[in-house]
């Protein structure tokens, strides 16, 4: 994961299950780590087509400040870049990237919701 990291991680929702009526029931952590959030390049819209068409920023987080359980489609994460509000994102892609001597992370795009 790159080095420069611009924004900070406050909270995690994940998805723990749903209700018979087909609604996700969410577990919530909140959390203070730095992390780089950026918009999603030409390139990554180009590879992951409409599966990421939706997303408006991909937010890269190392495992280790996630305990080592990568983040799945459908939490949803908070998130606010350096001197700018907090903004809930729903992830709609997650990539995890595991690396032999560190740097592994989970590279998240997500779609704006109101949090």
């Amino acid at each position: 994961m790159p080095g420069i990291k611009n924004a900070t991680l406050t909270s995690i929702s994940r998805v723990t299950g749903a209700t018979g009526s087909g609604q996700l029931i969410r577990t919530a952590q909140t959390m203070d780590v730095r992390v780089l959030s950026m918009d999603p390049s030409s390139a990554q819209r180009w590879a992951l087509g409409a599966t990421i068409s939706d997303a408006s920023k991909t937010v890269y987080i190392d495992l280790e400040d996630l305990d080592n359980r990568p983040l799945k489609d459908l939490d949803l994460i908070s998130v606010a870049e350096d001197d700018q509000p907090t903004m809930t994102l729903q992830l709609v892609k997650v990539v995890t990237i595991v690396k032999d001597g560190g740097m592994s992370h989970c590279q998240c795009f997500g779609k704006a919701v109101a949090g």
